[in-house]
């Protein structure tokens, strides 16, 4: 039987918490019609998960009881960082949903030369990674951070241990280049619809970044943040 994971801020005392958030009690009661006696996990979005007993459902709170910790199984060694253009439509959604489910620690939108949608909702990103982190039973919620220019980007960049920088005319990536290696944090760069100008590519070599392919194919933009997040996540 599937044990439900909810991220929210926690009242705890002693072996009982408290859950105070209106938008995880309307899902708990309304959604999944959870009763008294069930068995649920929580998490703080920091990496802390108790698994708990609901005692009594309230109108604006839950009480639980607290059984064991859970061990954090979604963090890894290596802090990975997603650079990715803003997209069209709901594109860059789909990127954040999977961008989540795979491991990615920060989430950093970028805007490029050939970036078309400029607009960001923060709020309602931050809502798509709560939800997706919920989902694939992460205990800690990706940093997302406000949109960057992709030269302040690219700064911001310098201090990471490797980054990668993806473009359909280089060589392949190899998941050997990151496996054995001890790296705290890995960037990873994805173009928007209509590619990186070469200025882009030029100042990407210059920071000595590693330019580098998914394969012969054309991906669209989506297709290849997810991959890319995958592959070095992984290193598979």
């Amino acid at each position: 039987m599937k044990i439900h994971r909810f991220i929210c801020e926690l009242e705890p005392s002693f072996s009982e918490l408290c859950i105070n958030d209106l938008e995880v009690i309307h899902q708990i009661k309304n959604v999944l019609r959870l009763e008294a006696g069930e068995i649920i996990e929580v998490s703080d979005g920091k990496g802390s998960v108790v698994r708990a007993k609901i005692i009594e459902l309230e109108k604006s709170s839950i009480m639980l009881h607290a059984i064991r910790a859970i061990e954090n199984n979604m963090t890894g060694a290596i802090n990975t960082i997603l650079y990715c253009s803003l997209l069209k439509n709901k594109n860059f959604d789909l990127v954040v949903q999977k961008a989540t489910e795979v491991g990615i620690e920060t989430l950093v939108p970028i805007i490029t030369q050939r970036t078309v949608k400029h607009g960001f909702n923060y709020f309602r990103i931050q809502k798509i990674v709560k939800e997706s982190s919920e989902q694939c039973g992460r205990s800690s919620i990706p940093l997302v951070c406000h949109p960057m220019d992709f030269k302040e980007a690219v700064e911001d960049a310098i201090d990471n241990s490797i980054n990668f920088f993806f473009h359909k005319d280089a060589q392949r990536f190899n998941p050997k280049e990151i496996q054995g290696k001890i790296l705290q944090r890995v960037g990873i760069f994805i173009g928007p619809e209509g590619g990186w100008l070469d200025a882009e590519l030029e100042l990407a070599k210059e920071r000595n970044f590693y330019i580098r392919s998914l394969g012969k194919l054309t991906l669209r933009a989506e297709t290849a943040a997810i991959i890319a997040s995958y592959i070095v996540e992984t290193g598979s």
